[in-house]
């Protein structure tokens, strides 16, 4: 009876410290969301060629699993290959239909020279509009993750968007090269 309760003990503990799990997929089912990781690899001059996009399948999640922490992982998984847990890395959940947090996410998607229309062509911003009419039509079972992380090469911003239906993630992220 005693190894059955450390076995059970041992069992609970062991998925309290697993993470998210991701495998990459070459497509996401939602249109949507390959259009947007178009248009952020067609405006990749606005991160220097630096930027990385993840297509992701949630392979398993832990049902108490906050959100942020799977996005945080999804964004180690993008960058990295690897099913681990992550620090370093912020996430926070945006509210698109608040212009300061469109305005947040498409940064953190970019860089911050999308906040200086001066910077940008008309194409820049012709596609920038498209991008953010495109996160527009992106309703209900989708949520919205801005955050940034700080490695031995500097600073790193993204922004997440979580398909609930289909269980697939889009990671965008904006890198400056060195």
């Amino acid at each position: 009876m005693k190894y059955l309760m450390v076995l059970v003990a041992a069992l609970s503990f062991a998925g309290a410290a697993a993470a998210a799990s991701f495998t990459s997929v070459p497509s996401l089912a939602d249109e949507r969301l390959m259009r947007l990781g178009d248009i952020h690899q067609d405006l990749s001059h606005l991160h220097d060629d630096c930027g990385t996009r993840g297509y992701l399948q949630i392979a398993a999640r832990r049902l108490n699993e906050k959100w942020e922490n799977t996005v945080k992982q999804a964004v180690y998984f993008t960058n990295t290959g690897v099913n681990a847990p992550v620090r370093g890395v912020v996430a926070q959940a945006l509210d698109l239909k608040d212009e300061v947090a469109m305005a947040q996410f498409v940064a953190g998607a970019f860089s911050n020279i999308v906040r200086e229309p001066g910077r940008l062509s008309r194409e820049d911003r012709r596609a920038l509009d498209a991008f953010k009419a495109l996160l527009g039509t992106l309703r209900g079972d989708y949520t919205f993750f801005h955050g940034g992380h700080e490695n031995s090469f500097g600073e790193v911003s993204y922004a997440v968007i979580v398909d609930l239906v289909n269980a697939e993630v889009l990671v965008l992220q904006a890198d400056r090269c060195r």
